[in-house]
């Protein structure tokens, strides 16, 4: 043996795993709890504040039995998805892999890029929406200026790291959450005897479907997009060390949800005529104007703000996360897929927050209608994705992982909460500006299926 060769050094496999460690305490994690903050943020949006009033106009009190039947589907489809992130952990909480791995790759080509379309064409909205808002208060600022401003604090907050955007979307679901019990709180008290409020009018008949069945259907569909984000919360999961808490995480998003937004709608529907709500005020605000709640105005447009804001940061998540997923599946640009020692996809977000500029600017050349009609399609292809994510599950509980999980009232409660999906999605054909919007998303969906067809066919490789 030559004394003068080197020793060959031992293998340290716990090197590798100090090294994940020390990359993960670097990034920093996230908590039960924030997960389930992520998920209120994400979801409880402005279109809750403002858009249920529309709702309401559609199909009067029966809106509480629209939310009763949304609830139980938005559980159903929680359930499925947090039971297959905890089976099959390790694809950064893409629904894309579930997709891939039980519909094909057509499919997940298709739910990525409308996926990542419609959140663009949201956070559009939102970040428009936020806009007008604060120019209530700054009269005197242009909102492409304002609208230039929120995208780039969106931008900021997103590049901060997934712990720091966790404390931060947890404190704007803290602060959305709080002012909706403040506000059930307020008119429970005068519903209780604190102060005598106008009487009940939950008797008139009339007024459980003022537009009769085909305005119950209407309400089913624009009530589903109060339920945006799951996907955006999906994909948090991603930065939770401890993957059996996702179910429980998930389970607890779908109660405080239930919760807050059937209590609120209930004490806005035992005080305020449905006469008395109009789509261009939150219901909110008109029920706490009529119980003579000063300020009352001031205060709920700046929670509207903060709503319509976190929102837009979670979308802006989602969507640059879902770029990156579909680079490592090669239908994206490869450079799409870096991400940083924070966990952040700076060149995804740079990328998406170049296209919400663009979006941003085509509000103000598009006719005011037309960017509606393109804005309000965005919502409609979440019933098409929370379909991929049923379907998929439909697949995985036959497999092998479906062993290491449970989820109650399988099979049957899937294909109910897919029935649900499908009225829903249907039911935009009664109202003709939601029947436009369908075929948009259905075209657009479409499009993207015959792109895959031609530019990629059966060689598409799983991310």
């Amino acid at each position: 043996m030559n004394d003068d060769k080197q020793p060959l050094t031992a293998p340290k496999p716990h090197v590798y795993h100090e090294k994940k460690r020390a990359i993960k305490k670097q990034r920093g994690g996230i908590s039960e709890g924030q997960l389930v903050f992520i998920g209120l943020a994400s979801i409880l949006g402005a279109g809750f504040f403002l858009a249920t009033a529309t709702t309401i106009r559609e199909t009067g009190l029966s809106i509480l039995l629209s939310y009763l039947i949304g609830v139980f589907a938005v559980w159903t489809i929680f359930d499925a998805f947090g039971a297959m992130l905890a089976a099959e952990p390790g694809h950064r909480g893409s629904f894309l892999y579930f997709v891939e791995k039980y519909l094909g790759g057509l499919f997940a080509f298709v739910g990525g890029w409308i996926y990542w379309a419609s959140g663009v064409m949201t956070m559009s909205s939102e970040i428009t929406g936020i806009s007008i808002f604060t120019q209530k208060w700054l009269p005197s600022v242009p909102i492409w200026l304002l609208s230039c401003v929120y995208a780039l604090l969106a931008l900021g907050i997103n590049g901060i790291g997934m712990k720091n955007y966790g404390r931060v979307e947890s404190l704007f679901a803290i602060l959305k959450s709080a002012a909706l019990v403040v506000f059930i709180g307020i008119v429970f008290y005068f519903i209780l005897g604190g102060r005598e409020g106008p009487p009940s009018h939950f008797t008139e008949i009339d007024l459980w479907f003022t537009h009769g069945l085909t305005g119950f259907l209407t309400s089913l569909s624009m009530m589903f997009f109060t339920f945006g984000g799951i996907i955006a919360t999906g994909l948090a999961t991603a930065e939770v060390e401890m993957i059996q808490i996702i179910p429980r995480a998930f389970r607890k998003i779908v109660f405080l949800l239930a919760s807050l937004y059937l209590m609120s709608l209930f004490a806005v529907l035992y005080v305020t005529p449905v006469t008395e709500i109009t789509p261009k005020r939150s219901p909110m605000v008109t029920t706490l104007s009529l119980l003579r709640i000063p300020f009352a105005d001031e205060v709920l447009n700046g929670i509207m703000i903060t709503a319509a804001f976190s929102t837009a940061i979670a979308a802006m998540f989602g969507v640059s996360h879902i770029l990156v997923n579909l680079s490592k599946r090669h239908e994206a640009p490869a450079v799409l897929a870096k991400i940083n020692h924070r966990g952040v996809p700076v060149p995804s977000l740079l990328v998406t927050t170049v296209f919400l500029f663009i979006t941003i600017a085509a509000s103000y050349f598009l006719p005011g209608a037309i960017y509606e009609l393109l804005t309000t399609s965005a919502g409609v292809v979440f019933l098409l994705l929370w379909g991929m994510i049923l379907f998929s599950f439909i697949k995985f509980k036959n497999a092998a992982a479906y062993r290491s999980v449970r989820v109650w009232g399988v099979p049957w409660r899937i294909r109910l909460s897919l029935s649900i999906l499908a009225v829903a999605f249907f039911g935009t054909v009664f109202d003709k500006r939601h029947l436009i919007s369908m075929l948009i998303s259905v075209v657009f969906a479409a499009t993207a299926g015959i792109f895959y067809r031609f530019f990629f066919g059966k060689m598409s490789k799983a991310g």
